[in-house]
């Protein structure tokens, strides 16, 4: 098989084309594919075989068929949600080791298992909706319960929040002249 644009990491290798002629294509296709793993018979024009020419229908039965474009863009997908999931257990973990005394304990419980669930839909990386999904549940459990807990305290202005600015209106003008 020749390389896609697609696939992750490629070493060159020989590519044997068999001509039509050849003693060669009196194997079977399995015999062929333990004896020349890299055998390609019946090709009228080996210059079809550069790589732009994966997606021909001539052609693409010649190129690797795991790394297409859909495995690659489900590829990326996939990791932009393991991604998107590490982050958010991480900040909850964080959120959760400094609020959980203040949780009720049902609360604590239902972001425990959510925590849990996302976790290990992430290890298992094999269904991205599901990841979305769990993602979607764990924040919302820490906008609810979490993040208000997060909030730092205002600074009252001059370190006094009475409002008295100490003015009292004397200009210190007595008038006297």
């Amino acid at each position: 098989m020749v390389a896609t644009p697609y696939c992750p990491s490629t070493e060159p290798k020989a590519l044997l084309i068999v001509p039509g002629d050849s003693l060669i294509n009196q194997l079977d296709d399995i015999q062929l594919g333990t004896y020349f793993q890299a055998a390609v018979r019946y090709l009228d024009n080996p210059d079809a075989l550069v790589a732009e020419n994966y997606n021909n229908p001539d052609y693409s039965r010649y190129f690797c068929q795991v790394h297409t474009k859909e495995w690659y863009d489900t590829t990326n997908q996939m990791n932009e949600a393991v991604r998107s999931a590490e982050e958010l257990l991480v900040e909850v973990e964080l959120l959760m080791s400094q609020y959980r005394d203040q949780l009720d304990e049902n609360h604590a419980t239902q972001i425990d298992t959510a925590y849990t669930q996302l976790k290990q839909l992430k290890n298992a990386r094999d269904n991205y909706d599901a990841i979305i999904d769990a993602i979607t549940d764990l924040n919302v459990l820490k906008q609810v319960y979490l993040d208000p807990l997060d909030v730092e305290p205002e600074e009252p202005v001059n370190g006094d929040n009475s409002g008295d600015t100490g003015d009292t209106g004397d200009s210190g003008d007595t008038g006297e002249g």
